[in-house]
């Protein structure tokens, strides 16, 4: 009964621990997307301020 309840514990962590690594990997790909996009507005700006 004890290990039933281990291993529903476990699998319990285990589950939200997987939700918050997509959630951590969602929130990289934004960031990165972000960088890139403002990346390319600095060289955009750059290029109309003739740098």
């Amino acid at each position: 009964m004890i290990h039933a309840l281990i291993a529903t514990e476990a699998a319990v962590i285990d589950m939200n621990f997987s939700t918050h690594l997509s959630k951590v990997k969602m929130l990289d790909v934004r960031l990165n997307v972000l960088c890139y996009y403002g990346n390319i507005e600095l060289e955009l700006h750059k290029i109309y301020l003739g740098h």
